[in-house]
C-alpha cells in the first residue's frame, strides 16, 4: 500500500509562482490518498510561508549555493530517517543539492531509490546533457514545447525527459476560499465597464508592459476599461512608476498576491496573458476554466492550452497596437466570448485536472499504475 509511502520536495526559489504553487498542491493532493511528504525549502522564502499556513511539513534549507555542504547534510539526514521513495526537486541550487544528497545516500545504504525526479519549468539557453542525463534519474517539463527545447542538445537521452502537465485543483476555483481585500472590491466596483485581468508573476517576460501601452490607446475609446494586475514580483515598483507616469493610476490595480485566482476572475470581462516567454502557463487554463473569455500570445507551450478561436484566442504578436485591436474584437463581439466560454470548461479540465496529474505522478514516483492500487 502506497499510504506508508513519503516523497521529498525541494525547492531553493524565495519566489511563490505557478512551479511553487503546483509543488505545494501536489504534497496536498498526496497527503490526501495517505502518502506522506516533506518540503525543504528556505525559511525566507513565500513558499515557506504558504506551506506552513497549509499545515504541510517542512525543513528549514538554507540552499545557499549548488554544492552547499549544509544542504546536502540536511537532507540525507532525513533521506536516512524516511527512506523516501523519491525526492522530486525543482530550482537550480535545491536540484543540485537534491542530486548530490541521494547519490551519498545511496553509496551508504548500496540502494538504488529514491529516484531523483527533476520538474524543469524553464530552460534558459543551451542546456548541458551531464544534469539530464547522469544527475537526475528523469527530468519532466510541463510542456512539448520546452522538452523540445531541451532536447535541442542532440547529446542529451531523449528517454531522460518527459512531459507532465500541470494539474489544476479546479475544484477550489468553484468554492469561495477567502474574501478578496475590501480596498479591491471598492475599485472593482467603482465603476462599471470592461476589467481585463491578468495574473502571473511581475517579471518582465510575463508582458505587464504590452498591456499598460495598449491601455493608453484603449482608453481613449473605452474610458472606463480597466487593468488588474494579479502576483508580485520584482518588476513591481518599475511598473508602478509607468502607470503613474502614463497617468494611469485610475484604470490600473496591483492586487498583489492572491491564494484563489478564481475569486478575482468572476469579476473578468477578459483574461489576458501577453508572455513574452512561457514554457506552459496556468493563469490562462484557469480562465478558460471559468468560462472567461482568454487572449494570450501564441509563444512557447500556451499553444498547447488554448484551442485558437474555440476555447480561446492566441494573438500573434507582442506588439500592443495588436492586443489593443485584439481586446476591442473580443469586447465587441459579445457572441464570440460566448462561444469561447462554452468551449473552454471541457477542454481544460480533460487534459489539466489535477486527478490526471496526480495519478502521473505516483506512476513517477512509485512506478506503480493507480488503476491497479487502492489509495484511501
Amino acid at each position: 500500500m502506497l499510504k506508508q509511502q513519503s516523497v521529498f520536495f525541494t525547492e531553493s526559489s524565495k519566489n511563490l509562482g505557478g512551479q511553487e504553487l503546483q509543488l505545494v498542491q501536489q504534497m496536498l493532493e498526496l497527503e490526501k490518498r495517505g502518502i506522506k511528504t516533506k518540503l525543504f525549502c528556505r525559511n525566507d522564502s513565500a513558499i515557506y510561508e504558504y506551506a506552513l499556513q497549509l499545515g504541510l511539513k517542512i525543513v528549514t534549507t538554507r540552499f545557499r549555493n549548488a554544492l552547499d555542504v549544509k544542504s546536502i547534510y540536511t537532507i540525507y539526514k532525513y533521506l536516512l530517517k524516511d527512506c523516501p521513495s523519491a525526492v522530486i526537486c525543482h530550482s537550480g541550487h535545491d536540484s543540485i543539492v537534491s542530486a548530490v544528497a541521494v547519490r551519498l545516500y545511496r553509496c551508504t545504504l548500496l540502494k538504488k531509490t529514491p529516484r531523483v525526479i527533476r520538474m524543469r519549468t524553464y530552460q534558459p539557453g543551451v542546456p548541458s546533457a551531464f544534469p539530464y542525463n547522469v544527475l537526475f534519474d528523469k527530468t519532466y517539463t510541463p510542456s512539448n514545447y520546452l522538452r523540445k527545447q531541451i532536447l535541442a542538445n542532440p547529446k542529451i537521452n531523449p528517454d531522460q525527459v518527459d512531459v507532465l502537465y500541470p494539474g489544476i485543483d479546479f475544484s477550489r476555483l468553484d468554492t469561495p476560499s477567502e474574501a478578496l481585500p475590501k480596498d479591491l472590491i471598492t475599485w472593482i466596483e467603482r465603476v462599471s465597464g470592461p476589467l481585463l485581468v491578468h495574473g502571473a508573476m511581475l517579471r518582465a517576460e510575463k508582458g505587464h508592459s504590452i498591456i499598460l501601452e495598449a491601455l493608453e490607446t484603449l482608453t481613449a475609446e473605452i474610458p472606463n476599461i480597466r487593468y488588474l494586475i494579479v502576483g508580485d514580483g520584482p518588476l513591481r515598483k518599475e511598473l508602478e512608476h509607468r502607470v503613474q507616469v502614463k497617468g494611469l493610476e485610475q484604470q490600473v490595480y496591483f492586487a498583489g498576491f492572491i491564494s484563489n485566482i478564481g475569486e478575482v476572475l468572476r469579476y473578468a470581462t477578459i483574461a489576458v496573458f501577453p508572455s513574452l516567454y512561457e514554457p506552459l502557463g496556468m493563469f490562462q487554463i484557469e480562465a478558460q476554466y471559468l468560462r472567461i473569455p482568454t487572449l494570450a500570445h501564441n509563444i512557447g507551450g500556451i499553444p498547447e492550452t488554448i484551442q485558437n478561436n474555440v476555447t480561446g484566442r492566441l494573438v500573434e504578436s507582442s506588439e500592443p497596437s495588436v492586443w489593443c485591436h485584439e481586446i476591442k474584437q473580443i469586447l465587441l463581439n459579445e457572441e464570440v466570448r460566448k462561444q469561447y466560454g462554452e468551449n473552454s470548461r471541457h477542454y481544460v479540465l480533460k487534459n489539466f485536472g489535477v486527478e490526471t496529474n496526480i495519478n502521473h505522478l505516483i506512476e513517477i514516483c512509485f512506478g506503480v499504475s493507480t488503476s491497479n492500487e487502492i489509495i484511501p
